[in-house]
């Protein structure tokens, strides 16, 4: 793996640095694009997605790199729970990650989210009660 340094001194550990084609493709995605693949391996720390366009990368099992908490809104335990090997995802594009040259990103930003919909329902001032569940 190669040290790779831009115009500016930004430093990537970017294993694919011999791969012009594949840095050339994840700097031209801009953030929200939607992005298909199959997720290629399911790890402790996220899931590898094989994307259905561009070059493959040298390295690991994926371009498209999904972490824990960009899987679900829910709460699960394992990223087994959510995804299964071999399964088609379509996921929105956060970022280039240029230290492992890979696209980060989000099953969940695919998925409507909660937050926003009890606020949406839920007028401002109004006094709510509950009980902790934790």
């Amino acid at each position: 793996m190669d040290a790779v340094f831009d115009d500016e001194g930004a430093g990537s550990f970017f294993s694919a640095a011999g791969s012009p084609e594949l840095w050339k493709f994840l700097e031209a995605l801009p953030a929200g694009v939607m992005l298909s693949g199959t997720v290629a391996s399911i790890e402790p720390f996220g899931v590898f997605v094989a994307l259905d366009e561009g070059p493959a990368h040298p390295v690991f099992p994926g371009v498209g790199f999904v972490p824990i908490p960009e899987l679900s809104w829910t709460r699960f335990e394992e990223a087994s729970d959510i995804v299964r090997l071999g399964q088609r995802v379509t996921c929105a594009f956060l970022q280039f990650d240029t230290w492992n040259g890979e696209a980060r990103l989000s099953l969940r930003a695919t998925l409507p989210d909660p937050f926003q919909a009890f606020a949406d329902g839920t007028a401002v001032g109004l006094a709510l009660t509950g009980r902790d569940a934790r």
